[in-house]
């Protein structure tokens, strides 16, 4: 009888989960070498190039089928495959050196990986298992071998390493738990392991050696421990925990359809974030309260081409129809920084995030966001249409876009004299002199959403997606307390609605900090939506107020967490079923 073992890992997504292992592991290609003549050199190209061609159009097709994050790795790994860089180096290979398409490939990405992984950058560290993966899949490609297919494999999945594409082999309703032993807790993989809502763990050093298909294994997602062979004793400790974490999801669940309050009614509009065609508007109606971010973005990233106006209408008519007459906050093009386009060159700047990006973008190039605007003005019949302008800065920013709505809009009306154009005009709220010039904007949007993600970004002078100062990116920091209250308090007094649609909202412990400071709606992905109006529900307006005192109070990150701590601890006990009738 094998020893139970105990492996410490990193949480990637907390639950409890005890089951049969499956193993999960890349069959190492073996890559043909050998020497082309000059004349043949162009026809090995030719090869490279079809299998190029091949994996983009795997990728592209594949854009249709995802969402959100998922979405924007597969744009990344796309960006990847138009590296010109890499190009250049496999013809050069070839040309050059005499390598077959195969060696050049496999070489030339090789290289490039294990140049990112050298990187003090833990971002670019973390891009060596992308790049990675597209060595694989151009290989696959190039030597016609498929990889094997895990779809009927069912229980816990133990590798050693994933990437990206790997999780297209696997059946989601079929992956109970996730345990590999790479340690990147922000990897593309880590964020894809995560959306299959079940307890996952990575750092699990030796895991793949010490188990075999079928033994039996517990992962605690909660401890970041995975437990290989228990005991009997050990097995059913644990079957408890999974039966208790099971009940607690599903009361979360009941709340999923239900209105968001606080045991004393004090209500809150929870709203979801779109960024796909690939969604059930129809189900994220029917558990929102509109849609509090629709990012435009998409349409661009998973496009050829600049989407014309038509293509844009028909998607933001689709969305306002879906909502069925409840609000949709609709972002205009938010690109730079990290959203790039494969078909659109944008400036390259030492620092992007900090350059002519998403707003500023716009307003430098008009004919781009007129074709935008002439979309949403014409499809704001449709339903109730916010317009959001992104990183703005003051109120020149606002001004500058809201002359050029006006404008689109006198020129469709004299186009189309019964045209009807019914929206709001807001601003995101994600740069620090926005926030603190709130009393001026306020008196002259409609409304306007935190972007926490940013604002803590620029707040705290460190890069969102990665870096060496990676642990400075603090989004509990008692300066960021204080300037989303600033905020809200600078809309209340001109009675206009200000909400969140950052990251921070979709996380329990965060919407319970954000209401604390006054916020009252709250944006997030739809697999947040049940948990944060299941803890809002816990909570009397009385005991939110208070926490929100004592946030303010704080002077360091550590004193906010600690407080949130001890509010949400005496909860956790609480969790309720909702009273029959209660909405």
């Amino acid at each position: 009888m094998q020893k139970e073992t105990v492996i410490n890992g990193i949480t990637i997504a907390p639950g409890v989960v005890i089951d049969e292992v499956f193993l999960f592991a890349h069959e190492e290609l073996e890559v043909p070498q050998y020497m082309v003549k000059a004349e043949e050199a162009e026809q090995e190209i030719t090869a490279y190039h079809s299998a190029l061609e091949r994996v983009m159009q795997e990728m592209t097709s594949s854009l249709a089928e995802l969402k959100g994050e998922e979405s924007e790795i597969m744009n990344a790994h796309i960006m990847i495959l138009n590296d010109s860089e890499i190009d250049s180096q496999i013809q050069d290979y070839i040309r050059m050196e005499q390598y077959n398409a195969a060696k050049a490939v496999d070489a030339a990405y090789r290289e490039f990986a294990e140049l990112m992984a050298s990187m003090d950058d833990p971002y670019l560290k973390q891009r060596s298992s992308d790049i990675q993966d597209i060595r694989l899949l151009l290989l696959e490609q190039l030597l016609h071998r498929k990889r094997k297919d895990f779809k009927r494999m069912r229980g816990i999945l133990g590798a050693n390493e994933l990437f990206p594409s790997d999780f297209k082999q696997l059946c989601r309703e079929a992956v109970t738990g996730i345990v590999t032993e790479q340690d990147e807790a922000t990897s593309h993989a880590a964020i894809i392991a995560r959306s299959f809502d079940v307890p996952v763990i990575f750092g699990a050093k030796g895991i793949s050696a010490m188990v075999q298909n079928g033994d039996l294994a517990a992962l605690d997602g909660n401890q970041g421990t995975a437990i290989l062979n228990p005991t009997a004793g050990t097995a059913a400790k644990y079957r408890n925990l999974q039966d208790a974490d099971r009940k607690k999801k599903e009361i979360r669940n009941v709340y999923l359809r239900r209105n968001c309050q606080t045991k004393d009614g004090a209500k809150f509009a929870i709203e979801v974030n779109e960024g796909t065609m690939d969604v059930n508007y129809t189900d994220d109606c029917a558990c929102s309260d509109g849609v509090g971010l629709f990012r435009t973005e998409f349409l661009y990233m998973e496009s050829a081409r600049l989407p014309d106006e038509e293509t844009q209408f028909s998607a933001y008519r689709e969305v306002l129809q879906g909502f069925r007459g409840k609000p949709v906050i609709i972002r205009t093009l938010d690109i730079g920084a990290d959203k790039q386009l494969p078909y659109f060159s944008l400036p390259e700047e030492a620092n992007p995030a900090l350059g002519k990006r998403a707003i500023r973008y716009c307003l430098s190039n008009k004919e781009l966001f007129r074709t935008q605007l002439r979309a949403l003005l014409r499809a704001s019949a449709y339903g109730d249409l916010w317009i959001m302008f992104p990183m703005i800065s003051g109120v020149e920013d606002y001004r500058a876009a809201k002359k050029t709505v006006i404008a689109v809009q006198e020129e469709l009306q004299r186009e189309v004299p019964e045209l009807q154009c019914r929206f709001k005009l807001g601003i995101m709220v994600e740069i620090p002199s926005a926030a603190m010039m709130a009393d001026t904007l306020a008196h002259e949007v409609d409304f306007a959403s935190i972007g926490t993600n940013d604002l803590t970004q620029y707040l705290e002078a460190v890069d969102r997606v990665g870096g060496s100062a990676g642990d400075y990116y603090r989004p509990f920091h008692p300066a960021l307390m204080r300037m989303v209250h600033q905020v809200v308090q600078a809309f209340a007094r001109e009675r206009k609605p200000v909400g969140v649609c950052g990251e921070l909202a979709g996380k329990p412990d965060g919407a319970v900090a954000l209401a604390s400071l006054g916020i009252r709606q709250l944006s997030m992905d739809r697999t947040s939506i049940a948990g944060v109006k299941c803890t809002i529900a816990q909570f009397e307006t009385s005991e939110l107020q208070a926490l929100g005192d004592r946030l303010l109070q704080a002077s360091s990150e550590e004193e906010v967490r600690s407080e949130l701590e001890a509010a949400m601890a005496k909860k956790r006990t609480d969790l309720r079923m909702p009273i029959k009738g209660e909405r």
